[in-house]
């Protein structure tokens, strides 16, 4: 089987998991949005997968990545899977530095990892 092929299998597979946004998700929005007062973001796009379909789908992943995974302990370690996707809406003007490493510090404490900012 092609490495495309076996993306598509896994990409598949991962989509019929669910897309909804957990409580997990919900909460931190809401926590950004207190601490950055006037912050508004509006959710373009979630996926939660609990422990029961990341355990189906983490022999799916392994198989896709064949011997071409370089790091098949990080997939074997993952527990669940949290994703979320968010247009700003209004964020203040007023805000510095020093307030974005703050918020950007309690994410990461909270298991958070920013993938993309843009």
């Amino acid at each position: 089987m092609t490495p495309t092929l076996r993306a598509s299998v896994l990409v598949g597979a991962l989509f019929l998991g669910g897309c909804v946004e957990s409580s997990m998700v919900a909460r931190t929005r809401l926590e950004m949005e207190e601490g950055f007062p006037g912050a508004s973001f509006e959710r373009a796009h979630a996926l939660h997968l609990g422990r029961l379909p990341t355990a189906m789908l983490k022999p799916i992943a392994l198989w896709a990545l064949g011997d071409e995974g370089e790091d098949l302990e990080f997939i074997r370690s993952i527990r669940r899977v949290d994703l979320a996707v968010y247009e700003v809406r209004s964020f203040p003007e007023t805000l510095n530095g020093g307030e974005l490493a703050a918020m950007d510090r309690r994410l990461r404490k909270s298991g958070w990892n920013r993938v993309l900012r843009a």
